[in-house]
């Protein structure tokens, strides 16, 4: 059965709220009411990315959105953001900008 566009919905405010939280496939599964099996194979389904890759990428945006902002420190956002370390993040990043936080923060 297709992942209800109200619940898809919910879960994705659910994750937007809780980007800078240590957020677990268990957790965003139970706001959709789903076991994580079911919800991951819908979810890759709907939105085409795992729930993963889905949380990375728009942790990877938000982070994007505070460093061309403000004047922040590339280690803090990628603290802020829950990644093991600057390097994990400039990696990420990478993969979801096609450049690193340095070269996006001067508009490259």
């Amino acid at each position: 059965q297709p992942l209800v566009r109200q619940r898809l919905g919910t879960v994705i405010d659910y994750i937007e709220t809780h980007l800078t939280a240590d957020l677990s496939l268990s957790e965003v599964a139970l706001a959709a009411g789903l076991s994580k099996f079911h919800f991951s194979r819908l979810f890759k389904a709907a939105i085409g990315l795992t729930p993963h890759q889905y949380v990375l990428k728009r942790r990877i945006e938000r982070a994007a959105t505070i460093l061309r902002k403000e004047d922040v420190a590339i280690a803090q956002v990628a603290q802020q953001f829950g990644f093991a370390d600057q390097s994990h993040f400039t990696r990420v990043f990478k993969q979801v900008k096609g450049m690193t936080p340095k070269l996006f923060i001067k508009g490259h």
